[in-house]
């Protein structure tokens, strides 16, 4: 199972789970997750967040693409993406 969804000191963001069952034939749960599926949830919950929050991911690539970076910069807001250390 799949599991993306924002969570805070204040409990999870109503709307912003996205939960999906994983492939059987994989051990790896990246090679469950494309960067189409996340920037379309990533776009969903934009609007959901408050301004002055940080999103922190881990370092898939799909997490950090030009194109997440990009639709932060559209939204003309105050929130940060900011990638767990390797």
């Amino acid at each position: 199972m799949i599991i993306n969804h924002i969570g805070s000191e204040a409990g999870f963001l109503e709307g912003a789970s996205d939960v999906f069952i994983s492939k059987k034939d994989t051990k790896d749960y990246h090679n469950n997750m494309n960067g189409e599926r996340y920037l379309e949830w990533f776009k969903n919950v934009l609007d959901k967040i408050e301004d002055k929050s940080v999103i922190v991911v881990d370092q898939a690539p799909y997490h950090k693409s030009r194109v997440c970076y990009q639709k932060l910069s559209y939204i003309n807001r105050k929130i940060y993406l900011s990638c767990l250390p390797t």
